[in-house]
């Protein structure tokens, strides 16, 4: 039965679809969002855009038809459009926010909605619950009015994105990128071929069915790219997931890197090459290399939830320059405000170009420099015996982990437990029906023995 009241999850509105996300649902959601937004400020466009999944542009019309039945100007995306093009197009012009139909990395029969905001962050909870409130008041009618088209987002995007291009020997860079048949083939895949490297792009189609799995970058489902890096004798592999704010790499033998150490990767060679003097904010899943390499050049580290909704105000208000999430999200506020997988890659193959040193080595390099901060995690499905242990672990903590010693307590997103040498944290996800465990260790070897360990104790529920 489909649940009445509309509830955000951690990245934004997301279900099965047909049973969570309908078009009626959709509707009303895009009511309740077009009426807050166009309260905020001085304009009232409203962007509407759609990823490649079942159905994405006929919501998207639907939505942007019941934005026009509020005070809201919808101003309708065309085509396949990637979230970070229009996060983009936020930082960079004067709209009141924007409406994404995307389920991001879920399975291919999930959908829904992100929203943003005028700065081009994901909307605050307290907006989003005011949000949620008021579409239980609204009738999900559709006006059938036409909609007016939006500027060409693309092709800003892209000319903003070639800026980064590797200065050097870039054509010696061979790189493979694998899309997912995600929304990010049609704008990266260009970019890399432009910048002077050599890639080899796959799964660059976009398929509703990605494949017939989740497009979710993981080593599960990159293993793909991993053969083909090490067929090529590629330099490096690189990733994004369905819409494209999300990103991975491979090093040259196909290891497929660790979210936190690619994107303290990437804040390294930012803050080396003088264009990061800001701060830089992580999540409390993220683990401690990122915060490590930024603190090293200068700059303040701090941390906040779970979720870019709770990173956005340190890009907002000049606290922090860059934010970095512990699922690949990597925001640089000069140039948008919030995830974008593409970006990330670029600055990556920056990196790899300017360096001439193999990526293997590099990570070996941040290693031996910050005493070994080896990070990861892992899943288990959500049944109602694991989420009434971890609520009870919530309530009364335990003072040991195995034989470690528990030496401190934090239950800001889920229960984490801080460790003599790292930390485990258990968490269930805001947007899939999963527990997720996060574990940080100074050796690779005792960081897989943490993490299996603290599934065991979740699988004994």
């Amino acid at each position: 039965m489909t649940r009445d009241a509309i509830r955000f999850g951690t990245g934004g509105w997301r279900g099965r679809l047909g049973e969570e996300v309908t078009f009626p649902r959709a509707r009303r959601l895009a009511e309740a969002a077009g009426s807050w937004l166009a309260e905020q400020g001085p304009t009232r466009r409203v962007l509407v855009a759609a990823d490649g999944r079942f159905a994405s542009g006929a919501l998207a019309d639907a939505a942007a038809g019941a934005l026009s039945g509020t005070s809201a100007t919808p101003l309708r995306v065309p085509g396949v459009t990637p979230t970070p093009v229009v996060t983009h197009a936020l930082r960079h012009g004067r709209y009141a926010g924007a409406l994404v139909l995307t389920a991001s990395h879920n399975p291919p029969s999930d959908h829904g909605m992100k929203l943003f905001g005028s700065g081009g962050t994901t909307l605050p909870p307290a907006a989003l619950r005011e949000i949620e409130r008021r579409a239980r008041g609204c009738r999900a009618v559709s006006t059938g009015a036409r909609t007016r088209p939006a500027p060409d987002l693309m092709a800003r995007y892209s000319n903003d994105l070639r800026r980064f291009r590797p200065a050097g020997k870039a054509s010696r860079v061979r790189v493979v990128y694998d899309a997912m048949h995600g929304a990010g083939g049609a704008v990266l895949g260009p970019a890399l071929c432009d910048s002077g490297l050599r890639p080899v792009v796959l799964r660059a189609d976009v398929d509703p069915t990605f494949g017939g799995v989740a497009p979710d970058p993981d080593a599960q489902s990159l293993r793909c790219l991993s053969r083909e890096v090490r067929r090529r004798s590629a330099d490096l592999g690189l990733a994004t997931d369905g819409d494209a704010d999300r990103f991975v790499a491979t090093d040259e033998r196909g290891r497929v890197l660790s979210d936190a150490t690619c994107l303290a990767l990437v804040v390294d060679h930012l803050a080396a090459s003088g264009r990061l003097r800001g701060g830089v904010v992580t999540t409390v899943a993220t683990g401690s290399l990122v915060g490590a390499v930024a603190e090293s050049h200068g700059l303040e580290w701090r941390i906040e939830g779970v979720g870019f909704k709770h990173l956005a105000g340190a890009l907002l208000g000049g606290a922090a320059q860059v934010a970095a999430d512990e699922s690949g999200g990597f925001a640089y506020e000069p140039f948008g405000r919030d995830k974008d997988g593409m970006l990330a890659a670029m600055l990556l193959c920056e990196r790899r170009t300017a360096r001439a040193r193999p990526l293997s080595r590099c990570v070996a390099e941040l290693h031996r420099r910050f005493g070994g901060r080896h990070w990861s995690r892992t899943a288990l499905p959500a049944t109602e015996a694991r989420r009434a242990r971890l609520a009870d672990w919530m309530r009364d903590p335990p003072n040991r982990f195995g034989r470690e010693r528990v030496v401190g307590v934090e239950r800001r997103d889920g229960l984490r437990l801080e460790l003599p040498d790292g930390f485990l944290l258990w968490r269930a996800s805001g947007t899939e029906s999963v527990v997720r465990v996060y574990a940080e260790a100074r050796t690779a070897t005792a960081l897989r023995a943490r993490l299996e360990l603290g599934c065991r104790k979740l699988q004994r529920a």
